[in-house]
């Protein structure tokens, strides 16, 4: 199990230390945890190149330190083309840390790539610099052969001109130094990291010499690991030093290495397993602050670790502080002065192997052939719920897999800058791949706390509050006297989907001419229809602004980077093959009439036909579901109420007091949590599902807990009741009321998985390079393992499983697994 809270070890070396202060940085931690937790968000694609046409499909993971997040309870998830416009802003509920939704690339895109961000509004708050950003090759269909032909015919002289401007442009390479701990100081022995990438933020294999303003060559250097490096040198007073090396083109370059402070201290961390070493060192002529200090370790906002430093009498001290016993992920060092200012900053990577769900994945039938079944078998060891997202793709397309749920949420999230091919340190566990990882913490920026204004008191400004529900109907009545809102006291709404199925509120007015309900979860967008049943007439006269509380897209918030990278041409060429047979099997189907096309599936039971009528989002799919609308059934007619008729219906769901007047005292628990009733897909309370007459009633599905639409993660799972809608069931709005359109949450396509073991009689192609996509795989103590069948298409040979998860403690879980012919 994940350690959640840390264990702090006090280190006192020496006779300094200041109780008062000590204390007053421990509650800072303390309330920085409690009242301001990170979020990191990581999100699953299917694949990771697309055609124009085909649909991205993701599984969005959030934690807030460390832990399934239930500080915000809606993932955005914006795709913007290679200029950095916004194509569109996807909303989602999240359940348990989970979320997933889809986006459609259009397919008259043209751009070469889509860039993916990803965050919560409650990350907004903090440095946009560490929400989720991925780019996305975008693979147009093969140009005709004359445009093919035409392209091979470029000009000798139009590729040499092309030549001769890269040649004459700017390097493309950023060299970057860094001093361990944030300075360099003169007369002390101190490292000096290095980083050199180029304009698509890989890795440049750099090298050269030191010299300093005299031209005396003290080093050389050469990069030892995707373009970062480490040497060490005594800087000297009254001297610049200078790094000259050679970019991608042979060109000589010049940079200027970081000027260093002339008296003061530094610190050295070394070690990369059970314990890390310290050891830090002062100039003779130190400031008087600089010669007793505290040395302070926090990971996940909690601090594990405090020393007091005496450099009063001596130079240089040293000491050790114990890791074994941490989660993995990023710890913080940070030396305070005397005043407890902050001096120096590192940070260190600690992995102890212990963030992983106990799960295997195995294709247990597999039959590469035409349409051939398999059956992939999921099981869990642990007795934790957890969930999981699944894809099975065609092998074949390049998928980079350099950042996973692993790398992202223990490595890349808490560190700024890309991290390139992060995944290599948590699959490598040699002795040099824990060094190199060193190199990613001295190279890197990191979450940085102001401390001098925490020591005021002085915490971050909160802009944007956590998220108390999922949707809200809120509203503010303006241009009209706060007498006439009082006067009308309550504002009646009514919300209609598509489908005419509608919901009705009553609302209160505030003093301040504010109203709101924070209990809703609708998908798309509904008609609101409202008056006022006292003082009628204000709502022809008031401006009524109404919301659903979700954040607008924050343009302005976070800054656009692209990331083109670039792409293995043969996989290239396979994504070309599928969008081309997408293209192709798009426009017969256009050009062919319906007669021409014979498909034949299997037909849709009452119950299918039900789900797809009134169940949408996160409440379509798997549950135990009941159809009530069969005039002639006994148990339907005979029930007081919906409980009562589900009363010994579902194993595990415990029913009391069903048959209670009003319902007083009735009660619906699983595994002891009370479980969440929802009525058109709108939280409710269960008075109102006793008081509502089973004949009004058209569906009921039961959902075995863990529900992931359900608020606390939805412990005891769902009840979702529908009432009967369409054919006039509903009735009609009065047409006098006055309408507004508002959006719901992103709607939740379902993806497509045909059933091959059924007969079908059809000529069209099977061109899916995608086979299998599932974000919500559901495993618990009661529920251990999962079969999949998943059918092959009709032309891939090899295919690849990628299956990524994380449970209700926060560990994670990752399978990634080409499967091909040959293969036992």
């Amino acid at each position: 199990m994940l350690v959640r809270k840390l264990a702090l070890l006090t280190l006192f070396i020496g006779s300094y230390f200041t109780s008062v202060h000590a204390q007053r940085f421990d509650s800072v931690l303390q309330k920085m945890y409690d009242v301001y937790p990170i979020e990191k968000v990581h999100l699953h694609f299917d694949k990771l190149m697309y055609s124009p046409g085909e649909t991205i499909w993701y599984k969005g993971y959030v934690t807030a330190n460390n832990l399934p997040t239930d500080v915000s309870k809606t993932l955005y998830v914006d795709f913007l083309d290679d200029a950095g416009k916004l194509l569109f802003h996807r909303t989602g509920p999240l359940a348990v840390g989970g979320s997933g939704g889809q986006f459609e690339i259009p397919l008259e895109y043209k751009g070469a790539s889509i860039t993916v961000n990803a965050y919560t509004s409650w990350m907004m708050n903090f440095d946009t610099a560490f929400i989720f950003q991925k780019t996305i090759n975008i693979i147009p269909p093969q140009e005709s052969m004359r445009a093919s032909k035409l392209a091979k015919q470029a000009s000798q002289k139009e590729q040499a001109d092309k030549l001769a401007q890269v040649m004459a442009a700017p390097t493309n390479i950023q060299l970057q130094f860094l001093p361990e701990g944030g300075q360099w100081v003169n007369g002390l022995q101190g490292k000096m990291a290095f980083i050199a990438y180029d304009a698509f933020a890989k890795p440049f294999a750099v090298s050269g010499i030191i010299k300093t303003n005299t031209g005396t060559v003290v080093d050389s250097f050469k990069a030892k690991h995707n373009g970062m490096g480490v040497f060490t040198v005594t800087p000297q007073a009254g001297t610049t030093y200078t790094a000259y090396w050679k970019d991608e083109r042979g060109k000589e370059q010049q940079t200027a290495l970081p000027a260093a402070v002339n008296n003061g201290v530094n610190l050295a961390v070394t070690g990369t397993n059970e314990r890390r070493n310290f050891l830090i060192t002062r100039t003779d002529d130190a400031p008087e602050s600089q010669r007793k200090m505290v040395l302070m370790a926090y990971m996940n906002q909690q601090l594990v670790y405090r020393a007091k430093i005496d450099l009063t009498k001596q130079s240089t001290l040293g000491g050790s502080i114990p890791v074994s016993e941490l989660p993995t992920g990023v710890l913080q060092i940070t030396l305070f002065d005397a005043n407890w200012a902050p001096l120096l900053e590192r940070v260190t990577f600690v992995n102890n192997n212990n963030y992983s769900i106990d799960v295997q994945a195995q294709l247990v039938v597999k039959n590469l052939t035409k349409r051939g079944k398999n059956l992939l078998e999921i099981k869990m060891y642990d007795t934790i719920g957890a969930h999981l997202s699944v894809a099975v793709t065609d092998a074949d397309i390049p998928y980079e897999n350099a950042n996973t749920i692993y790398s992202q949420l223990l490595l890349a999230a808490d560190v700024r800058g890309k991290v390139f091919n992060p995944t290599y340190y948590f699959d490598n566990t040699s002795e040099e791949a824990k060094d190199y990882l060193d190199f990613v913490m001295l190279t890197h920026g990191f979450r940085k706390y102001n401390w001098q204004a925490l020591a005021n008191n002085i915490y971050p400004n909160i802009q944007f509050k956590k998220d108390s529900a999922y949707l809200s109907v809120n509203g503010i009545i303006r241009g009209v006297s706060d007498y006439e809102y009082r006067l009308a006291e309550n504002i009646t709404i009514i919300l209609q989907a598509k489908d005419s199925s509608k919901q009705f509120l009553i609302l209160p007015i505030q003093k301040n001419g504010t109203f709101q309900d924070s209990k809703m979860l609708f998908f798309d967008t509904v008609n609101v229809f409202y008056q006022f049943n006292k003082n009628t007439s204000l709502a022809s006269r008031a401006n009524i602004v109404i919301g659903n509380g979700l954040l607008p897209w924050p343009e302005k918030l976070y800054s656009y980077q692209s990331k083109a990278t670039l792409l293995d041409t043969s996989g290239m060429a396979k994504q070309r093959f599928w969008a081309d047979e997408q293209r192709r099997l798009l426009k017969l189907i256009e050009g062919t009439t319906l007669e021409g096309v014979i498909v034949k599936s299997k037909p849709k039971s009452a119950i299918e036909t039900l789900d797809k009528k009134y169940a949408s989002g996160l409440f379509a799919g798997d549950a135990q579901a009941f159809d009530l609308t069969n005039p002639r059934d006994a148990r339907a007619l005979g029930a007081q109420n919906i409980l009562q008729y589900l009363q010994g219906m579902v194993a595990g769901l415990q029913i009391t007091g069903a048959g209670n007047m009003g319902g007083t005292g009735a009660s619906a628990t699983w595994r002891g949590s009370q479980v969440q009733f929802f009525l058109d897909q709108t939280p409710t309370q269960i008075e109102l599902i006793m008081n509502l007459p089973v004949t009004d009633i058209a569906y009921v599905k039961v959902f075995r807990p863990p529900f992931f639409g359900g608020s606390g993660g939805g412990a005891g799972g769902a009840i979702a009741i529908y009432t009967k809608r369409g054919g006039g069931d509903a009735g009609s709005v009065p047409s006098k009321l006055s309408k507004v359109r508002l959006a719901g949450y992103s709607p939740i396509k379902e993806f497509f998985s045909p059933d091959y073991s059924q007969k079908q009689e059809e000529e069209v192609s099977d061109v899916r390079s995608t086979l299998y996509w599932n974000p919500y795989i559901k495993l618990d103590a009661k529920n251990k393992r999962i079969t999949v069948p998943i059918y092959n298409n009709d032309f891939s040979k090899r295919v690849r499983i990628v299956v990524e998860g994380m449970n209700e403690d926060g560990q994670l879980f990752r399978f990634d697994k080409i499967v091909q012919p040959g293969d036992n």
